[in-house]
Parts: structure tokens; C-alpha cells; sequence
């Protein structure tokens, strides 16, 4: 995978939650830009890149993203969808980001 590949998704999920990609690179740690992480840190992983590879892509350490992805704490109601390759094949083809009930 390259950066390019992994900034593109990066990009998309941002827009999709209306967030500017600057914000995904930021400091901010409100749990709605954590969900954003969270997802855009699944979609990546489920396209098979490592956790140092994730972490270039949105500017933080790679055990940042091992924990977002693997946390102890983690609140199954805080995040949007737990299933990437679903939120990606969405994503690709242009639709809705939210999970279907």
C-alpha cells in the first residue's frame, strides 16, 4: 500500500464526517474525532497496513494506533462501525459511511 493510497482514505473517511484533514492530524480529543480515527484507523487496517504505516498516515505513533484500535477501555457504543472492509467497500463506492441496522 502506498501513502498516497493510505492519505487518499484518509482523506474520504474525513470528508464523510464533514471533519477537514487537519483535524485528523491534530491534537484535538473529543470522542467524536476519536470515532473518526477510529474508523479511518480500521479502514486502513483492514486493508492490511501495519500499525507504524497507519500512524505516518495520521500522524501519530504507532502505539497510539494499537491502542485505538485495541484498547482496554474501548466502549463498543462510542464507535461508528467495527466492521472496516464494509465501511471501505461503502467508501468506494460512494454511499452512505453509517451502518445499516
Amino acid at each position: 500500500m502506498t501513502r498516497a493510497t493510505a492519505h487518499e482514505v484518509v482523506r474520504q473517511v474525513a470528508l464523510l464526517h464533514g471533519v477537514q484533514v487537519y483535524k485528523v492530524h491534530g491534537k484535538q480529543r473529543s470522542k467524536f474525532m476519536h470515532k473518526v480515527r477510529f474508523e479511518i484507523a480500521s479502514v486502513l487496517r483492514g486493508m492490511g497496513m501495519s500499525y507504524p504505516e497507519i500512524g505516518r498516515a495520521m500522524n501519530r505513533d504507532h502505539s497510539t494506533i494499537h491502542v485505538l484500535l485495541n484498547g482496554k477501555a474501548r466502549n463498543p457504543k462510542l464507535y461508528i462501525n467495527d466492521n472496516p472492509s464494509t465501511t471501505f467497500a461503502r467508501l468506494l463506492a460512494g454511499g452512505d459511511w453509517r451502518p445499516t441496522t
